[in-house]
């Protein structure tokens, strides 16, 4: 794992990180507060030879530390002894045994020094003061009474002082560890749920499993997701830029075929496939371009919904002979877009789709429109992968954060099978502050940098085309099915209505 790698493994679980350092320190926290404090008092004895008759020699005052530091070692080992350690227990009223305060005195030799360093523990300051001076006291009693004839004599030089904090626990020993315990748990489960969490969540991760490009970044917008949307009141600069961006990566997939019948599926039920559709033929036909948008998902039809029309007539009267295109084409509010909705539905959607009659349909309206064909889901019904067999190709919508990989590779199996053309994915329900990031120059989603622009101006809006927008329906003269849109596309639904009141 690089720096890069743990740095965004460090970004996207921070919280679970802070949580488990914060467990940690606390857990720390805790184990020092229920110890028992232990304090530590500290005294010293000096061991020393005298010169033999007098020679002050550096020979013989080398000999003389060599013997004192023998002795100091052979002495300090009694320290813990029973004989040592019983009249200590009788000398400070002690309620331990001898093997439990031998556990609690240590002894120590310095090197190239006759010192011994006496170190004792205790519950209470005063009693680990008490307990090292007479630990020190009775140690230089015994030795002058059981080896009086060495020479080399033992004499108490420090006394224990009184300890100011305790020895154990240690707060600033035990608090850090407890954190950077935490932190390494935190780690080890971040990474085990990077492990397996298998969400797509950037365009690297779209084009790895869909095995085509990212056209379209498009933000998490409320008020386009919303049962009553309005795209022609979308002012949300940031989703007008991705749906418009989406325009122009389409325009450029295939330059010398320019693809003019276009499935929008997902590889799942409620990823944004329908908006991105209904967006889609909207920025489409703000552009300049005759687009006719059909509701094909004949199981769970919501075009009519977004646009707010009628769906009793649509594609499947059309497709099973009981009404005409142009009785069932319906005018919206933006010029040049038209809309074919599922009308009734049917108990054979696969089988309307799939045929010969629906071919017949795109290739009829691909040569005056452009359409835009809002598909079922992939991997709950087979509808979009034969409808893809009949378009140009398809495009996936993924929703970021949601969507899995194991999901996208299956639906691009699918379409594969079927040998539908994915013409790419657009990652759906982005972050806004991550969107900002590739408007203001991280290319983590394969765009880079919007650039320079004043205010709002429209990104890659050329004048000409922003001129044949308003264009209207009634100066057109496209033919579809043999008949022309120009007075007889039937007017459906309450804003159909509200226009012909306003033209009487």
């Amino acid at each position: 794992m690089t720096l890069e790698d743990l740095w965004k493994l460090t970004r996207r679980y921070w919280i679970l990180l802070l949580a488990c350092a914060c467990i940690g320190l606390a857990l720390a926290a805790a184990y020092t507060w229920t110890r028992t404090k232990q304090y530590t008092a500290t005294s010293q004895a000096l061991v020393a030879a005298p010169n033999s008759s007098g020679n002050s020699s550096s020979g013989a005052a080398y000999s003389s530390g060599l013997v004192a530091q023998q002795r100091a070692a052979t002495w300090a080992d009694l320290a813990t002894s029973q004989q040592v350690t019983s009249q200590v227990i009788a000398k400070e009223k002690l309620k331990l045994s001898n093997s439990e305060l031998a556990s609690k005195i240590s002894a120590t030799v310095p090197q190239d020094k006759p010192i011994i360093t006496i170190d004792a523990t205790a519950n209470t300051a005063s009693q680990a003061k008490a307990i090292a001076n007479s630990v020190v006291n009775v140690l230089t009693t015994y030795v002058q009474k059981t080896d009086p004839n060495t020479g080399v004599a033992i004499k108490n030089t420090s006394s224990a002082a009184l300890p100011q904090s305790p020895s154990y626990p240690k707060p600033a020993r035990i608090l850090p560890i407890g954190l950077l315990a935490g932190l390494v748990i935190g780690y080890l489960l971040a990474l085990i749920q990077h492990r397996r969490d298998t969400r797509i969540r950037s365009t690297e991760d779209v084009e790895e499993h869909l095995g085509a490009s990212v056209l379209g970044v498009i933000p998490g917008n409320r008020t386009l997701a919303a049962a009553d949307r309005s795209l022609g009141d979308q002012k949300d600069f940031q989703t007008r830029e991705a749906l418009r961006q989406l325009r122009t990566n389409l325009r450029f997939v295939d330059v010398d075929h320019d693809p003019r019948s276009i499935v929008i599926t997902s590889a799942r039920m409620g990823e944004g496939k329908s908006t991105v559709a209904a967006s889609l033929a909207w920025v489409l036909a703000d552009s300049g371009d005759q687009v006719v948008l059909i509701d094909a998902d004949l199981r769970r039809p919501t075009v009519a919904g977004i646009y707010d029309l009628d769906s009793s007539v649509g594609l499947t009267q059309v497709l099973a002979g009981t009404a005409t295109l142009s009785d069932a084409l319906q005018p919206t509010d933006k010029a040049g877009l038209y809309v074919l909705t599922a009308g009734q539905i049917p108990p054979n959607p696969s089988e309307l789709l799939g045929s010969q009659r629906m071919h017949q349909l795109i290739e009829k309206l691909t040569e005056t429109h452009r359409v835009i064909l809002d598909a079922p889901p992939l991997l709950p019904v087979t509808d979009a992968a034969l409808l893809s067999a009949s378009a140009d190709g398809a495009v996936v919508v993924v929703a970021a954060s949601d969507t899995r990989a194991e999901h996208l590779q299956r639906a691009a199996h699918n379409l594969n099978a079927v040998g539908g053309r994915v013409l790419g994915g657009v990652l759906n329900r982005v972050n806004t502050k991550r969107i900002n990031r590739i408007m203001y120059g991280d290319s983590q989603y394969g765009y880079g940098a919007y650039g320079t622009y004043a205010g709002e101006k429209y990104y890659g809006e050329s004048p000409a085309k922003s001129a044949s927008s308003t264009e209207t329906v009634n100066g057109s003269a496209e033919q579809v099915d043999g008949s022309t849109l120009n007075g007889k596309v039937r007017d459906h639904g309450p804003r159909a209505s509200r226009r012909r009141e306003r033209a009487r």
